[in-house]
């Protein structure tokens, strides 16, 4: 169990941003073992959950009506998300520092011209992209493309 409060392991300096709880139940026994300690998420595990675009290759996302989104789901290997018109799904593997989207589908509602809908689609449909979060701020990028989403 991982709970969301900041942890002290009492070694000067070690901070971390969770506790941490395992209990282990062993096979064929009554016994019981309990672990705790502190901990943070490593590597691909930060990319779970929703992130809203805010500039696609250097230009601001300004408050449309209803804003792209991504949301990675790392156990299912799995995105999905939202255009700003239509939604789109595939499957994602996922790398220390980067992604790679496969078969993906998007739905096709006929909206008013989107170019940001193009262009986020471009970007991220059938990538190989690299990836860097710093604190809630998510940036994917190709040689190509720089997207910038600020995590849900």
């Amino acid at each position: 169990m991982v709970i969301d409060r900041s942890c002290d392991d009492n070694m000067p300096g070690n901070k971390f941003e969770y506790a941490v709880k395992i209990t282990l139940d062993i096979k064929d026994s009554d016994e019981v073992m309990s672990y705790s300690g502190c901990g943070k998420y490593i590597g691909t595990a930060t990319l779970n959950g929703v992130w809203q675009l805010n500039k696609i290759n250097e230009k601001s996302v300004d408050n449309p009506p209803k804003p792209p989104n991504i949301q990675f789901r790392f156990e299912e290997r799995n995105i999905s998300g939202f255009t700003g018109c239509n939604r789109f799904k595939g499957n994602v593997e996922f790398s220390d520092n980067s992604i790679k989207t496969t078969q993906f589908s998007v739905t096709n509602l006929a909206c008013k011209l989107n170019d940001i809908e193009k262009e986020f689609l471009n970007s991220i449909a059938e990538k190989k992209l690299n990836y860097l979060i710093t604190g809630d701020t998510l940036t994917l990028w190709t040689a190509e493309d720089n997207l910038v989403f600020i995590r849900l």
